[in-house]
C-alpha cells in the first residue's frame, strides 16, 4: 500500500503542500521564515493517501496557524500515531462466549498524525486525529477512565472491517478462561501498547489478547510483540509507547474490576 509517511517533503516558497489522508487534509505554506498550516476534515470524504504541491492561495474564509522558528527549518513530515486515550469498542451485537473458548475481533482504528518541521531535529507542532471521536467513560463512576468511543464495531469477519488509508486493523482476541459463560458487550482497548505495521493492503497493529478470568476479577491484557500474520508486513513503522511485561499489565488493570463492562 502507498504511504504518506515518507521522508520530509520540501515545500518551496510560494507553494502549498497538500497532505490528504482519509477525511483529513493538511495544507502547509512557507512564508519567509515562517510556516503556515491549515487542517480541515470532511467526515464524508475518504481521500487516498497523497501529497501534492500546488500554487493554491489561501481563502479569506480560512484561518491559518503561523509558526515562527528562530532558524529556517527545512522539510515537513507527517508521522503516524494512535489516539491518545484507550478506545471503547463494541461488537456488532452482544456475544456470549462459552467457558474455555476464544473469539477474535478485528478493530478498525482511525490514526492520528503528528505534523513535524525540520530534518535534523524535528519539531512536532500539531497532533491531529484523522477522525474526531466522541468522549466516553469506561468503568464504574468511581473507578474508570475517560476514553474515546469508536464509531465502528468490532467485527469477526476481516472483510467487514472498515477500510481506509487512515485506518489500522487491530486483531483482538478475547479468551474466556473462567468456568462461566461470558457476555461481551463492550471492552476497552489501550492504545499505548499498539505498534504500527505497513501491510500490502492495510495498516496493521500487533495482535492483542484479553483474558477474562472470572466474575469480579480484572481482565488481563497481553500485547503480542509480533506483526500480524494476515498479510505480509514490513518493519514496524511505529513502536508502542509502552512495552510492559505481562505481570505489569495485570497490575496496571488491577484497579479496575475488568477490561469489560
Amino acid at each position: 500500500m502507498k504511504s504518506i509517511f515518507a521522508d520530509p517533503r520540501e515545500i518551496p516558497e510560494g507553494k502549498t503542500g497538500l497532505f490528504s489522508l482519509g477525511p483529513l487534509q493538511i495544507r502547509v505554506r512557507r512564508q519567509n521564515h515562517d510556516w503556515l498550516t491549515l487542517a480541515k476534515r470532511d467526515p464524508e470524504a475518504d481521500h487516498p493517501s497523497s501529497f501534492i504541491l500546488s500554487d493554491e492561495t489561501s481563502s479569506h474564509d480560512d484561518t491559518w496557524t503561523r509558526y515562527a522558528f528562530r532558524e529556517e527549518e527545512e522539510g515537513v513530515s507527517l508521522i503516524p500515531a494512535f489516539p491518545d486515550r484507550s478506545l471503547v469498542v463494541r461488537p456488532k451485537s452482544p456475544l456470549q462466549l462459552p467457558p474455555k473458548n476464544k473469539v477474535t475481533f478485528y478493530v478498525s482504528i482511525p490514526l492520528w498524525v503528528r505534523l513535524q518541521f525540520g530534518e535534523k531535529t524535528p519539531v512536532t507542532v500539531e497532533n491531529l486525529p484523522t477522525v474526531i471521536l466522541s468522549n466516553t467513560w469506561f468503568g464504574l463512576p468511581t473507578e474508570g477512565e475517560l476514553c474515546y468511543a469508536l464509531k465502528t464495531s468490532a467485527v469477526r469477519d476481516l472483510s467487514l472491517a472498515q477500510k481506509g488509508d487512515h485506518r489500522a486493523i487491530c486483531p483482538l482476541t478475547v479468551k474466556n478462561e473462567s468456568e462461566e459463560v461470558f457476555p461481551i458487550t463492550k471492552l476497552s482497548l489501550p492504545t499505548n501498547y499498539l505498534g504500527l505495521y505497513q501491510g500490502t493492503t492495510r495498516w496493521w497493529t500487533n495482535p492483542m489478547e484479553i483474558l477474562h478470568l472470572g466474575p469480579n476479577r480484572p481482565g488481563t491484557l497481553r500485547p503480542l510483540n509480533t506483526p500480524p500474520s494476515y498479510e505480509q508486513c514490513g518493519k514496524q513503522l511505529l513502536p508502542p509507547v509502552k512495552k510492559p511485561k505481562e505481570d505489569l499489565v495485570h497490575r496496571t488493570f488491577s484497579g479496575f474490576r475488568s477490561l469489560f463492562y
